[in-house]
C-alpha cells in the first residue's frame, strides 16, 4: 500500500474526467447521400463548452465532480455579494433623487406611464390616481393610501435606473480595460458623456443604440459622496457576469408578482445554445437541401460578419434573454462568420423598454469581448456593427440605403422572429396563438424564418381557416415535437418554423423532428442539439425519406417531411398506431426496411429522345438483345398522388405513349437479389402502407426523382426467398385459381374460403411470409384479370348491357314481338300515311308522358325531321329498347317493329341484378385479399 500522505485534493485531480456526450448505440439512415461534403464552419457548434480539468494550485471544481457541465452560476460569489452590496447604495440613492422630483414635465408623464404599466402587471387599478399629476401628488404625500403599491413601483423604478447606469459604467469600464486605460473619476458620474466622446454622433465611429439616446433611465448622475463606491463598482463591473446581473434583477422583480414568471430550463445555457442553433443552422441546412449548394458567403456592410437581426419577444422574455447570453458566451471564443444582432421587444412592464435597454447595453458590452477574441479593432467593429444591425432592420427587402437617410421612424424588419407563446388564455387560446403570429409576421422581412414556440400544436383541424389564412403569407418550414422529452420544465411542447412568402415562393411541405428523451438533468438538453447538428452535416443536400437514431439514456430522434393539407399536417396529426409516422410504427419500420437501391440497380431512362424518335434508346450495354435492365419503373405523377408502377422495359414505348413525359418519369430496374419476386413489389406498391411510404417519399412532387425512389423503404421480407413445404403449398391450392374460372360462384366461395383460412394463413406467415404473401398476389392479380374482363360499372346501364355476362344471360328470358299483344308496351303510330313506316331509322329521342294516371318514359322514332312511332313502357325496359336500337339504324321502321323481340320487364330487372351481384362478389373478394396483404404487411412491421 502506498503510505504517502493523502489529502482531498490530490483525489479529486485524480478522479477528474473528461466530460463526453452520450455514446450512440444504433443510427439507422434511409439514405444513401453521396457527395455530401460538408465544410467544418458551415455549421457552428453549439455544444457547452465545460471545463474538463483541474485548474492549476489543485483549486476544488465543483464542474469537474458534480452535476456536469455546471459551473456555479447559481452560487453567490464574493464578487457577487461586494456587486450587490455597492448596488444597493445606487438604489438608494436613485430613490432620494426620485422623491426630490425635480424632473420636467415630459419626463414626469413618461414615468407615471411606467406607475400604469407596473399596476397593469399586477392586475391593480386604482382610479383615483387617473393622470401624472395626480400620481405625483400622492408621491410627495407622507401618508398616502398607496403607499405599499407606491413603494413597490418606487423601488423597482429607481432599481431599473440604477441597473441602467451600471451598465454603461460596465461598458466604459470594459473599453478602458482593454485599451489599458484608467477611468477618471468624472467620468463615473456621467458615462454617457465618455461613450459620446469615443463614439463621436454623427461621425464614423458614431455607436448606434437606443440605450444611449434619452429615456426614462437615462437622468441619473451620482452624487459625488458615492465617488469610491463607484470606483469599486467599476472594478467589478468587468468581473462580474451577466447571469450575476439577471439574477440580482430578477430576483427583485419577482418581489413584485403574483406568481413566479422565471423558468430555470429556458433560462439555460443548453436552451439558449439550442434557440441559436435554429438561428443559425437551421435555415443553412434548409438552404442546402432546397438549392442543393452551399450557401453564398454574405458579409456585413462594415463589419465583415454576416447581420443576422433577430426580434425576441412574447412569454418568459427575461429567461430567454439570460439563456441567450450564455450561450453567446459559451461560443464567443470560436471564429464567427455570422453574427445574431438581437432585439428584446415585448409589451408589458417586464418586457417592455427597460429590457430591449437592458439587453442593447449588454450587447455592446459583449462585442467587446467579441472584438478582443476575434482580433477586430474595437473602435471601429463596435460602431459598424451597430451601424449595419440597424441598416439591416430598416430594410425591407435588403437594400443598401443611405447613411443620411432617416431610419429611426421606420418600422423594423428582422431577419429572423423568435416568438414564445409558452402561457394561453383558457377561452379561445387559438385565437390568441395565431393573432400574435399574424402580427409578429409584419416584422419578418420577406424570406426570412420565424421560430415560435407553443404548448399547443398549430394543426388541426378545428382550426382549419385560421391555419389557411396563416399559409397564405408564410410558408410552413418545419416542425420540432418535444412533447416526450421529459424533464425539459417550461421548454414548450412545440416549436414551428415557418418563413415570409416573397413572390417565387410557396411551399407547405415541412420537415418534422420528433424527440423522445428522459433528461435526468437539464443539462442533457445538449444531447439534442448535438444529433441534430450531425443530422444536418449527414444529411447536408440529400434529404432522407425518414430518419431513426437511438442514443445513450432512452435518447431517440425521428425525422420525417409532412404537408399541410386542409389545415392539417397529414401524418403528424394522425394518431393510428397503423400508420407510418406513429412513433412505435416509426421505429419498427425503421427496422424492418430497406431502401430499395438494395433490391435494384436503378438506371434513369432517357425517354425524351427516344419519344421524339431523335436517337435510339440506350437500353444495353453490349447489343440490343443484352438489355440492361429488364423491369421498368414508371412515376407517375399526373394525379394529386403521385403513383409506382413495375412492368416489362419492353412496355417503355407504349408506356411514353399512354403517360407521356411531361408529369411522369421513368427508371430501368435490375434486381441485385436472386429469385425476386417482382410480383410482390407491385403489390406492396399498391398496398396502403405502399401508398403512405410513396407519399411520404415524394410529398406529391417529382423532383430529385432519382435519390427518392433510390431512398424509398421496402419492406425486408420482400427480399426473402424460402421455399414452403409440399405440405404448406398443398393449402394453398384453393387459393391459385386460374383468371377465367373466377366468376360469380367461385369468388364467392373464395371469399368465404379465405374468411375461414385467415388464421391458418396468418400461422404459416409467421414462417413462410414470402410464400403467403405470393399466394395472395396470385389471387389478386388474378381477380383483377377477371374484374377486367367484365369490366362493368353497375352505375352504368349501357356497359352492362355491352358486357358479355349479360349477353350471354340473354338466350335464358323469355321473348315477345314488339307488336304482338304486349301489355307492357304502348306503341302510338304518329303518321296517318303507312308508306312512313318504310322510311329509315334515323334519331331516336326519349321522352316522358302520362297515359292513364301514369307515368311512362318513352321513345319516339324518326326519320329525318318527322316522328313516325312512339313507344311507352317502363324505364329499364325503354333504356334497354334504346341500347338496342343503336344497332338498327339507317333500317326501315317497320322491319324494326315487326323484327324487334323485348323481354318481360320482370326478368330483365331480375337477370341485371343478377349481373351487378356477380361484379359484386368479385369486388368484395378483391377487396377482401387486398386487406388481407396489406395486414399481413403491417403485420410483420409491428411486431418486428
Amino acid at each position: 500500500m502506498n503510505n504517502s500522505p493523502f489529502y482531498a485534493k490530490n483525489w479529486l485531480k485524480n478522479e477528474a474526467q473528461t466530460v463526453t456526450t452520450p455514446v450512440v448505440n444504433r443510427d439507422v439512415f434511409t439514405t444513401t447521400s453521396t457527395n455530401n461534403f460538408c465544410p467544418s464552419e458551415l455549421f457552428p457548434n453549439f455544444t457547452p463548452a465545460f471545463k474538463t480539468s483541474i485548474p492549476s494550485g489543485l483549486e476544488f471544481n465543483p464542474a469537474s465532480f458534480l452535476t456536469p457541465g455546471w459551473t456555479g452560476e447559481s452560487l453567490k460569489s464574493k464578487t457577487y455579494l461586494r456587486f450587490e452590496n455597492l448596488f444597493e447604495k445606487i438604489c438608494d440613492d436613485v430613490k432620494n433623487q426620485f422623491l426630490s422630483n425635480q424632473f420636467n414635465r415630459t419626463l414626469q408623464i413618461q414615468i407615471y406611464q411606467e406607475f400604469v404599466s407596473f399596476l397593469a402587471e399586477q392586475s391593480l387599478n386604482f382610479h383615483a390616481i387617473d393622470g401624472h399629476q395626480k400620481f405625483w401628488n400622492e408621491v410627495k404625500l407622507e401618508k398616502s393610501e398607496y403607499d405599499q403599491t407606491l413603494a413597490h413601483f418606487i423601488h423597482a423604478y429607481a432599481q431599473r435606473v440604477a441597473i441602467i447606469y451600471f451598465l454603461k459604467l460596465r461598458f466604459i469600464s470594459k473599453i478602458a480595460l482593454e485599451n489599458n486605460q484608467k477611468l477618471e473619476t468624472k467620468n463615473f458620474f456621467n458615462p454617457t458623456s465618455l461613450i459620446t466622446s469615443i463614439f463621436k454622433k454623427g461621425g464614423s465611429t458614431e455607436l448606434r443604440s437606443k440605450a444611449l439616446e434619452t429615456n426614462i433611465y437615462s437622468w441619473y448622475r451620482p452624487e459625488h459622496h458615492l465617488a469610491d463606491e463607484l470606483a469599486k463598482l467599476s472594478e467589478i463591473s468587468t468581473e462580474i457576469t451577466i447571469s450575476e446581473i439577471i439574477k440580482k434583477t430578477s430576483e427583485q422583480s419577482q418581489q413584485f408578482k403574483n406568481e413566479n414568471h422565471y423558468s430555470h430550463t429556458l433560462s439555460h445555457r443548453n436552451f439558449g445554445l439550442f434557440l441559436n442553433s435554429l438561428i443559425i443552422n437551421y435555415p443553412t441546412w434548409l438552404h442546402c437541401a432546397n438549392h442543393h449548394q452551399l450557401p453564398t458567403a454574405v458579409n456585413g456592410a462594415q463589419c465583415g460578419l454576416e447581420i443576422i437581426s433577430t426580434k425576441y419577444t412574447g412569454d418568459y422574455l427575461e429567461c430567454i434573454a439570460n439563456s441567450h447570453w450564455l450561450a453567446q458566451n459559451n461560443n464567443k471564443e470560436i471564429k464567427w462568420k455570422q453574427i445574431i444582432c438581437p432585439d428584446f421587444k415585448g409589451n408589458d412592464f417586464s418586457t417592455g423598454l427597460y429590457l430591449k435597454l437592458f439587453n442593447e447595453l449588454q450587447f455592446i458590452t459583449f462585442l467587446v469581448d467579441v472584438a478582443k477574441i476575434q482580433q477586430h479593432p474595437l473602435i471601429s467593429f463596435l460602431s459598424n456593427v451597430s451601424k449595419d444591425s440597424l441598416i439591416n432592420r430598416k430594410t425591407k427587402n435588403q437594400v443598401q440605403p443611405s447613411f443620411l437617410e432617416d431610419t429611426q421612424d421606420t418600422q423594423s424588419s428582422y431577419d429572423r422572429v423568435v416568438l414564445n407563446i409558452s402561457n394561453t388564455p383558457k377561452n379561445n387560446p387559438y385565437f390568441h396563438i395565431y393573432h400574435q403570429i399574424n402580427t409578429e409576421s409584419e416584422s419578418l422581412k420577406d424570406g426570412g424564418k420565424m421560430i415560435v414556440m407553443s404548448n399547443k400544436n398549430l394543426f388541426i383541424p378545428s382550426q382549419k381557416e385560421k391555419i389557411d389564412q396563416l399559409l397564405q403569407t408564410l410558408n410552413f418550414e418545419g416542425m420540432f415535437e418535444l412533447e416526450d422529452v421529459k424533464g425539459k420544465g417550461e421548454v414548450p411542447n412545440y416549436i414551428f418554423i415557418f418563413s415570409k412568402k416573397n413572390h417565387s415562393s410557396s411551399n407547405n411541405i415541412g420537415l418534422c423532428f420528433r424527440i423522445n428523451a428522459e433528461l435526468s438533468t437539464f443539462q442533457k438538453f445538449s444531447t439534442i442539439t448535438d444529433e441534430l447538428q450531425s443530422f444536418y452535416r449527414k444529411n447536408l443536400f440529400n434529404v432522407p425519406v425518414i430518419y431513426r437514431k437511438d442514443f445513450a439514456n432512452n435518447f431517440s430522434l425521428e425525422f420525417y417531411q409532412d404537408a399541410v393539407i386542409d389545415g392539417r399536417l397529414v401524418h403528424s396529426s394522425n394518431k393510428d398506431q397503423n400508420k407510418i409516422t406513429h412513433p412505435s410504427f416509426f421505429k419498427n419500420l425503421l427496422n424492418s426496411t430497406f431502401s430499395l437501391d438494395l433490391f435494384f440497380n436503378i438506371y434513369p431512362v432517357e425517354t425524351l429522345d427516344a419519344y421524339m424518335g431523335n436517337g435510339a434508346l440506350d437500353i444495353g450495354e453490349l447489343a440490343p438483345h443484352t438489355p440492361k435492365f429488364p423491369y421498368l419503373l414508371l412515376i407517375d405523377g399526373r394525379s394529386n398522388k403521385i403513383k409506382l408502377e413495375i412492368s416489362s422495359a419492353t412496355t417503355l414505348q407504349a408506356k411514353i405513349q399512354e403517360c407521356g413525359i411531361t408529369q411522369c418519369e421513368y427508371f430501368g430496374l435490375r434486381p441485385k437479389i436472386p429469385n425476386l419476386n417482382i410480383n410482390l413489389l407491385r403489390e406492396f406498391f399498391q398496398s396502403q402502407l405502399g401508398h403512405e411510404i410513396i407519399e411520404l417519399t415524394f410529398m406529391g412532387q417529382m423532383k430529385k426523382a432519382k435519390a427518392k425512389i433510390s431512398s424509398l423503404l421496402v419492406p425486408k421480407l420482400l427480399a426473402q426467398h424460402k421455399e414452403a413445404p409440399v405440405h404448406v403449398t398443398e393449402a394453398f391450392k384453393y387459393f391459385s385459381v386460374p383468371a377465367n374460372e373466377i366468376n360469380n360462384d367461385s369468388a364467392k366461395n373464395i371469399c368465404q374460403h379465405l374468411t375461414a383460412s385467415q388464421i391458418l394463413l396468418m400461422t404459416i406467415y409467421k414462417n413462410y411470409p414470402n410464400a403467403v404473401l405470393s399466394v395472395l398476389a396470385y389471387l389478386k392479380h388474378n381477380t383483377q384479370e377477371a374484374l377486367s374482363k367484365s369490366s362493368l360499372d353497375t352505375n352504368d346501364l349501357h356497359n352492362i348491357f355491352a358486357s358479355q355476362e349479360f349477353r350471354n344471360s340473354l338466350p335464358k328470358l323469355k321473348l315477345k314481338p314488339l307488336l304482338e299483344q304486349n301489355e307492357q308496351i304502348f306503341i302510338d303510330f304518329c303518321q296517318k300515311d303507312k308508306s312512313m313506316l318504310d322510311r329509315n331509322l334515323t334519331m331516336i329521342k326519349t321522352s316522358e308522358h302520362v297515359i292513364q294516371g301514369q307515368v311512362l318514359n318513352g321513345l319516339e322514332f324518326f326519320s329525318g325531321e318527322e316522328c313516325v312511332v312512339k313507344i311507352f313502357g317502363p324505364n329499364l325496359l325503354m333504356k334497354f329498347l334504346n341500347y338496342l336500337l343503336q344497332f338498327v339504324m339507317n333500317k326501315p321502321v317497320s322491319y324494326i317493329l315487326k323484327s324487334l323481340l323485348v323481354p318481360e320487364h320482370s326478368a330483365l330487372s331480375q337477370q341485371l341484378n343478377l349481373v351487378k351481384n356477380s361484379r359484386n362478389e368479385l369486388i368484395k373478394l378483391h377487396d377482401k385479399v387486398s386487406q388481407l396483404f396489406s395486414q399481413l404487411l403491417n403485420q410483420s412491421i409491428s411486431l418486428d
